[in-house]
């Protein structure tokens, strides 16, 4: 079973409650759909939130490498125990 300190689960709660504040404003009005290389849709929406998770994540877990649908790169996580996806 995972173990997880209290104050890390409400960082990392934060940093979702934070990302859905972002993505809310968006949908406010109706949001713009791009297309990613490979067709499939991506927003605005899409790209700040996921920035925004990304940065964060790297700052409050260092160590633990950020796979994310919307970045550019990924990380090899080949030598890693753990990462977030």
């Amino acid at each position: 079973m995972l173990c997880v300190d209290k104050e890390f689960a409400l960082k990392i709660a934060d940093v979702a409650v934070n990302a859905g504040a972002i993505i809310i404003k968006y949908f406010q009005s109706a949001p713009e759909i791009m297309n990613k290389t490979d067709g499939s849709p991506v927003t605005m929406a899409d790209k700040e939130a996921d920035a925004f998770i990304s940065s964060i994540l790297a700052e409050i877990t260092p160590e633990t490498p950020v796979v994310s649908e919307e970045s550019l790169s990924h990380p090899d996580i080949t030598a890693s125990s753990q990462f977030w996806l």
